[in-house]
């Protein structure tokens, strides 16, 4: 997961919502949080932004781009998008509208990690793993 923003956000910062995006991928995509890579990318003020507001001025945008392994519902998934925003809101102090979550999903053999290929999900994964 990589959290793109122009916010300032200390190392303090980054680890409360990093742990926090962590658990809510582990709760949601019904896995570990153990397997969750967290990254932060800074930008500049005005080097990330929407032009959707009056008179067509920038926005700044907090961008969050995840990636999972197929196989869960449509409604998971919208309850991770749901997770995060609410996330990055709280620990970054930007209204949930200025944050956009970006979910693609790979097959287990388009992901190594772990030293070999990822398994298939399957929803007794939280408790196994």
């Amino acid at each position: 997961m990589q959290v793109h923003t122009s916010r300032d956000a200390s190392p303090s910062v980054r680890r409360s919502l990093g742990f926090a995006l962590a658990n809510a991928y582990g709760e949601h995509m019904q896995t570990s949080l153990r397997i969750v890579n967290v990254g932060f990318v800074h930008y500049a003020e005005g080097e990330l932004v929407r032009y959707d507001a009056a008179n067509d001025e920038p926005q700044a945008m907090t961008i969050v781009t995840c990636e999972v392994r197929a196989g869960r519902s449509p409604e998971m998934l919208e309850a991770l998008g749901r997770a995060i925003t609410e996330a990055c809101s709280r620990e970054l102090g930007v209204p949930a509208a200025r944050v956009a979550v970006y979910l693609s999903e790979h097959q287990p053999a388009q992901i190594f990690r772990d030293g070999g290929l990822a398994p298939v999900w399957s929803p007794s994964e939280r408790t196994t793993s």
